[in-house]
């Protein structure tokens, strides 16, 4: 209720009381006056003088003087409820237009009444809610006033309820029934402690606009600051240009003489890695060679920087044939050394002493290692040192199959199923710390159409592909199983065919290549 009202209702209140008093003030004269009038009239008729109808009379009066008493007092009685009557119908009537007109002050407000408690609830909505944001008041009521702000905006409320602050202000976004969101400037007031209200009502008005032509605002000014500061920048990058051009000028010279330096010692590094290529291939068995011994055979090599560290060796000595794939530390230059001394040391190992079991040849092969590049003494900083399967094949006991592995394995595929031969855990060369390091000796009976593969990890741990990972050892082993019944020849153009579409044009050859695969 406004002041003003509860100003007009005291004002009809007070009326009311004079007119009471005023009423009361009346009946008490009259009666007072009429009393006094018939006492007299009484006592001048009842003389001792006065006969029976002169009594008879002076009572008469006396009665006649209380009905008229009576009936003043009620007929003032009556004026009295009448006019409270009438007053209380004004006090109605005014109450009634009061609210009539605040009903309609609060509907076409600009603004949104809410009532909400400490944890958001809504328990009042005023109807200007439909026409402002879309909503009913009566389906907001219970409702979480959390649900219709953003997210972004929740911690400036909390904040002010967690204060309990008499009055707060603060700006938020609250979305419409529509799905847009409006941003409104709300004033806070605690009434918890009013009997009547019972919590905290929020005053927002609809800023939506306001915020927009701020937004303009910001962004002419922004843009405005764009552009000097885009101007202050071509300016500064003139200047730079200009300095760049005479310092571009000035180092041409120096560059395109560094340029001609650099491409001769790429030229002479070239034209020497190729030299070394042109060596090792000279070293490494000539696959004429291999092909004449196993001709159901296939190599497939693929350095991946000219010269390789990866190298096969093969002999054919009396009855066995042997052959085995190596990979070296490193790979290029690096790696091309250590196939040099690999090789150097298989040579002497099978052809010079005789022997030819894979255990024994693996055994000297690591001594061997160790001592050219004094592995083997104190205070050694090499570590270098290869991963290597060798394989020897007795053609005088039906191609019976000995196996030795230094970290690489043997795949043996017979009737579309592989078999894996696993190697021992340990390197040729490199750091040493038991006492003795021996290979173990396993031996596989081949049958005709059996397929023996031996290789390197450089194939299966190519990246490519769509996702850009490796090719891993198990698709390897199934692709070598999916191929292992066609001519050697198209098992190697496959082979080779795959990891080039594996790699695509998006990835580069990480490592050295070596797949060797032998049929019985």
């Amino acid at each position: 209720m406004s002041a003003r009202r509860a100003r007009r209702i005291r004002m009809l209140r007070k009326n009311i009381q004079n007119i009471n008093n005023l009423i009361i003030a009346i009946t008490l004269i009259l009666i007072t006056y009429l009393v006094l009038v018939v006492s007299l009239g009484t006592q001048f008729i009842t003389q001792e003088e006065g006969g029976f109808w002169e009594k008879i009379l002076g009572y008469g009066l006396s009665f006649l003087a209380f009905v008229m008493v009576v009936y003043v007092t009620m007929r003032l009685k009556g004026i009295t409820r009448g006019l409270n009557f009438d007053v209380k119908k004004a006090v109605v009537k005014a109450e009634t237009e009061e609210d009539t007109k605040y009903k309609a002050l609060i509907q076409n407000s600009l603004d949104v009444i809410t009532i909400i408690d400490l944890q958001g609830h809504i328990q009042y909505q005023s109807p200007s809610s439909e026409r402002i944001l879309g909503y009913l008041p009566d389906e907001l009521n219970n409702q979480s006033i959390f649900e219709l702000i953003h997210a972004e905006d929740h911690s400036i409320l909390k904040y002010a309820l967690e204060q309990k602050s008499n009055t707060f202000f603060f700006s938020y976004r609250i979305q419409h029934r529509d799905g847009t969101w409006l941003w409104f400037e709300s004033s806070g007031t605690n009434l918890l402690s009013n009997s009547l209200i019972n919590g905290i009502v929020l005053n927002s008005r609809d800023i939506t606009d306001r915020k927009k032509e701020e937004e303009q605002r910001k962004q002419k000014e922004l843009a405005a600051l764009k552009i000097n500061l885009e101007r202050e920048k071509t300016e500064k990058e003139k200047d730079a240009v200009e300095r760049e051009k005479r310092i571009i000028e000035e180092g041409k010279a120096k560059l395109e003489e560094a340029y001609k330096v650099i491409e001769e010692k790429n030229h002479e590094i070239t034209d020497s890695i190729n030299y070394a290529f042109r060596i090792q291939r000279a070293i490494v068995p000539q696959m004429e060679d291999v092909m004449q011994s196993l001709p159901q055979a296939f190599v497939l090599w693929r350095p991946k920087d000219i010269v390789s560290g990866d190298f096969y060796w093969f002999a054919d000595k009396d009855r066995y044939k042997l052959i085995s794939a190596a990979d070296c530390t490193g790979h290029g230059v690096p790696g091309a050394f250590m196939t040099m001394i690999g090789n150097t040391i298989l040579n002497q190992i099978v052809l010079q002493n005789d022997h030819t079991m894979p255990d024994q040849i693996l055994n000297n092969l690591h001594l061997g290692v160790r001592k050219a590049l004094k592995q083997d003494q104190a205070g050694s900083q090499s570590r270098d040192g290869m991963d290597i399967t060798f394989v020897v094949i007795d053609t005088q006991d039906n191609n019976k199959v000995y196996f030795a592995g230094a970290n690489n394995p043997m795949i043996v595929v017979r009737n579309g199923e592989y078999t894996e031969f696993t190697p021992d855990k340990k390197s040729i060369g490199g750091l040493q710390t038991e006492t003795e390091r021996i290979f173990t000796l396993q031996t596989h009976d081949s049958q005709p159409g059996d397929v023996v593969y031996i290789y390197t990890d450089g194939f299966q741990d190519q990246f490519g592909g769509d996702r850009g990972r490796k090719f891993m050892t198990k698709r390897f082993k199934e692709l070598l199983a999916s191929i292992y019944t066609k001519p050697m020849e198209e098992q190697r153009e496959i082979l080779n065919t795959t990891i080039e579409e594996w790699m695509g044009t998006q990835y580069e050859q990480i490592d050295d290549i070596l797949v060797i695969g032998i049929r019985f």
